[in-house]
Formats: C-alpha cells, sequence, structure tokens
C-alpha cells in the first residue's frame, strides 16, 4: 500500500513539475536558434563593399526577391556561391514576380489581393535595391487586377507576361510595358511561377509543373517532390533548363524533359523566394516605348523596415536528384 501511496506522490509530482521540465529544455534550444539567426543576419554584405544606387550588380549569378513575414519583399542577388540581401524592405507589398526585358527588371505585386496589383522597375544594387511604380495592372477598361503571382519575359519576341490568380479573372495574361493587360488563357490551375524556352510557357502550381503552348491546352508533365513543402514561387529558364526556387534550399535547375533536378550545383538564396530571374537577354538597357517618359511616380506608401544589411545564410547546394511523380 506504501509502495503504491509513493507512486502517486512520485507521479502527481512529475505532472506538476512536466511543464516545468519542458520549458527548461526548449528555452536553451530557442536563445541557440536566435542567437545563430542573429549571426547570420547581422554579417556585412562584404568586406569594403561600395554600393552605387540604381547601379545592376556586375557578374551576378541571379537576382531574386522573397518574402519575410508574409508580405515584406527583400531583393536579393546571389554571386560567387554567395547570397545577399539587399535593402529597403517594401512592407505589405508582395512581390511575387520578377524578370527582365530589354535590359530592363521589372516586378509585379501580389499585395495578398488586398489592393490592386502593380507593375514596376527595379535595380538592385550591392546593397540598396530601388522600386518604381510604373501604373496598376490593368485589366481593360481601368479594370483593375488583382493577386498577379507570376512574371516571365518571352526572349523571342521581348514580350512580358502575367499571371492573375483571382476568381473571375484567374489565367495568363500578356503584359503591355505600360501595365495593360490581355487575357491570353483562362484557367482553373493557380499558378504562382512561369518562365519561357522558345515558345513553351512553364507554370508552377504547388508542386506540379505545367506547359502551355498558345492555341493549346495547359498540360500537367511532372511533379517535384522535393517542392511538396512550401510550393514553387519563382522560376526562369536558361539554356533549356528550368531553375526554381525550394523552400530553404535555394535555386535548382530542372531538366524540363525528365522532371529530374539536375546534379549540377544549385544557387544560395532567401528561403521564401517569389521570383528569380538571370536578365539572360544581354541587351543594353533602353526605355521600353509604350513607358511614359516622364518620371515615373513612386508609391508613397513604400516603407523601409529596420533589417539591416546583411549576408544570407547560404543553403545546402541538393546532391541528389528527384523522380518525377
Amino acid at each position: 500500500m506504501q509502495r503504491e501511496l509513493r507512486m502517486v506522490v512520485i507521479s502527481s509530482r512529475w505532472q506538476r513539475n512536466k511543464t516545468f521540465f519542458t520549458l527548461l529544455i526548449l528555452i536553451p534550444l530557442l536563445v541557440i536558434s536566435y542567437s545563430l539567426e542573429f549571426v547570420v543576419y547581422a554579417a556585412p554584405v562584404a568586406a569594403g563593399a561600395v554600393d552605387q544606387p540604381g547601379a545592376i550588380v556586375p557578374g551576378t549569378a541571379i537576382y531574386w526577391v522573397w518574402d519575410k513575414n508574409g508580405s515584406d519583399s527583400f531583393f536579393g542577388y546571389t554571386k560567387e556561391n554567395a547570397a545577399y540581401e539587399t535593402t529597403p524592405g517594401f512592407s505589405s507589398h508582395d512581390i511575387e514576380g520578377l524578370d527582365c526585358a530589354n535590359g530592363v527588371m521589372y516586378a509585379v505585386s501580389g499585395r495578398g489581393g488586398k489592393a490592386p496589383s502593380s507593375l514596376y522597375t527595379v535595380e538592385i544594387g550591392t546593397a540598396v535595391s530601388t522600386l518604381t511604380r510604373i501604373a496598376d495592372i490593368d485589366r481593360g477598361s481601368g479594370q483593375p487586377a488583382y493577386e498577379a503571382t507570376a512574371l516571365a519575359h518571352k526572349l523571342a519576341d521581348h514580350s512580358l507576361w502575367v499571371f492573375i490568380d483571382w476568381i473571375g479573372m484567374r489565367g495568363i495574361y500578356h503584359l503591355a510595358f505600360d501595365g495593360k493587360a490581355t487575357l491570353l488563357k483562362e484557367t482553373t490551375i493557380e499558378a504562382e511561377a512561369m518562365a519561357w524556352i522558345d515558345d513553351t510557357l512553364w507554370l508552377a502550381s504547388g508542386s506540379k509543373i505545367y506547359s502551355f503552348q498558345p492555341g493549346g491546352a495547359i498540360v500537367h508533365r511532372f511533379s517535384i517532390p522535393a517542392a511538396k513543402l512550401g510550393g514553387i514561387e519563382g522560376m526562369d529558364a536558361i539554356d533549356g533548363k528550368l531553375y526554381i526556387g525550394l523552400h530553404d534550399q535555394g535555386i535548382v535547375a530542372i531538366n524540363p524533359i525528365t522532371g529530374v533536378i539536375a546534379p549540377e550545383p544549385g544557387f544560395p538564396a532567401g528561403s521564401d523566394i517569389e521570383g528569380i530571374t538571370f536578365c539572360e537577354d544581354g541587351l543594353p538597357p533602353p526605355t521600353p516605348t509604350s513607358i511614359p517618359t516622364d518620371t515615373p511616380t513612386t508609391i508613397p506608401t513604400i516603407t523601409s523596415t529596420a533589417t539591416p544589411t546583411t549576408t544570407l545564410v547560404i543553403l545546402p547546394t541538393p546532391t541528389s536528384t528527384s523522380v518525377i511523380t
């Protein structure tokens, strides 16, 4: 009887102290995690780096935009196998698409569907980036577009294309350089990334990859198992390969014929990539004729976050291939 009472007392004490022991284990882990994050994001961009506002970083492998806090957008670039974040951050802009056309970098905002989507020009410097609004995206007769989720440049004719992911307007649109959008293909697919290879437009929705040729159907080609967590939200094409952003895995190349992640090294980048561009057309940067010749109006609500200019963590390079499902 005494043994049973003793066991009851021990059990009662354990139940009372279980929360204490749990916190005793978790608190040091949280402190270590916070400290590591602080060390990573407190490092300077590069020793002796001098930024030239408005200048495009020379010799860059790839440019990207990623989200913090769900909709605060930060631009960055990958150079010599290191990823760098620039300032300022653009609060609540939710930049979802990024690409280059005619030597000019463009971006579109999703704004989480809370405000009309806009078309911008972007300049990414060594440490500072600028975002300039051209116009709200117009679907015709002044009708605004909501939730622009992807932007793609077609190299063959240097045109821009945007995906609108909103009920009643979901589809692929040709996007003029003044923000006028013309519907090409309606769809029920909720695409979040696009890229052209010749006359084929590739789209990503979740972990699935689709292809589309004007006049035809949108066809599911394969899935990327590694993208099931977080989905694919950024994509560009170069040298016949699709480059996609994977959450916490950087940017990797996909063979569009086999759907397998290429064995060559990928690129480190931010953890939640929303847009990718190589700016591969290599043309001089003339201003497209459809952009107003007066000074573009910068959105007055742009706010900078307090995040310092930092070096991002170098993400591990995927070494294994993923078979399509």
